[in-house]
């Protein structure tokens, strides 16, 4: 959006980053502190007096795996930011300067970082806040159901059970008869879906994703791999032969969630069998 408007809203919302990444620094500057200054002293202490732990390592998914993720446990993880608010008000007042007052919003950041802390790690959960129009409901069942149906009329024994890549309408009707690992990973995948809309049967759905795995099966690969292209009546790869990590990492995750699929069938069938 080019437009003085456009331009404007897009600067007050890296106005509004870079602020907020400022604060955020400034509310964890004495947790860093202490965490700086805890690595300095017990590096230096396992270095020249101990000899011992030199290798010892924690990552970060362990140190997260470790705790919970409510508020008294960052308390207990972030205790270092507490004491240096308290010391950091201490300081001012005793003394009786005039900085005691500044020192008091800082000493008020610090106090609070872990809860803050807390409330930043929470996963964003916006499932529960999702609205969807009847209208648009309606317009997204409808493409759906469409996109189900071209699979459904064109999926077939003659392509042994692989999608062709598309139908061409115009000038005259005429099937592509090859097909890609991404199509066939978005068909068992639309598969699954019809199946959730109610749109086929369970037996059907299975019989479908058997029949495919089946075919994929008995096709020429490359160590394991899929070419990109295959012609679906002959099942021979199509020239030039190469093998594509953008379509092969497509069929790898389209099967993850088909397995997953399966495995929720298989997990309660009397469920998946009604409707």
């Amino acid at each position: 959006d080019q437009t003085p408007r456009g331009h404007f809203s897009a600067l007050a919302r890296d106005v509004a980053f870079g602020t907020a990444m400022v604060a955020l620094k400034i509310v964890l500057m004495a947790h860093n502190a202490w965490m700086m200054g805890d690595a300095i002293v017990r590096t230096l202490y396992r270095l020249f007096v101990s000899r011992q732990n030199l290798l010892e390592w924690r990552t970060a998914s362990q140190a997260h795996k470790a705790g919970d993720n409510d508020v008294g446990s960052y308390y207990g993880m972030m205790y270092g930011a507490v004491i240096i608010g308290f010391v950091g008000l201490a300081i001012p007042v005793l003394a009786d300067s005039t900085g005691a007052f500044v020192a008091f919003f800082f000493a008020l950041f610090w106090i609070g970082s872990p809860a803050i802390a807390s409330w930043i790690s929470r996963s964003a959960e916006t499932e529960d806040r999702l609205r969807i129009s009847q209208a648009d409901i309606h317009t997204l069942r409808t493409v759906a159901r469409r996109t189900w149906h071209y699979f459904e009329s064109f999926v077939t024994a003659e392509h042994h059970h692989l999608p062709p890549d598309n139908f061409q309408e115009s000038p005259a009707p005429v099937v592509a008869p090859r097909t890609s690992p991404t199509n066939i990973g978005v068909y068992l995948l639309s598969v699954v879906s019809a199946r959730d809309f109610g749109w086929i049967s369970l037996s059907d759905a299975i019989t479908r994703i058997d029949a495919t795995m089946a075919t994929i099966e008995g096709m020429p690969r490359e160590r394991g791999h899929l070419f990109n292209w295959y012609d679906t009546t002959t099942l021979k790869p199509l020239y030039p032969l190469y093998i594509s990590a953008v379509d092969s990492g497509n069929l790898a995750g389209h099967l993850v969630a088909v397995a997953a699929a399966c495995a929720e069938w298989a997990e309660a069938p009397s469920v998946h069998l009604q409707g």
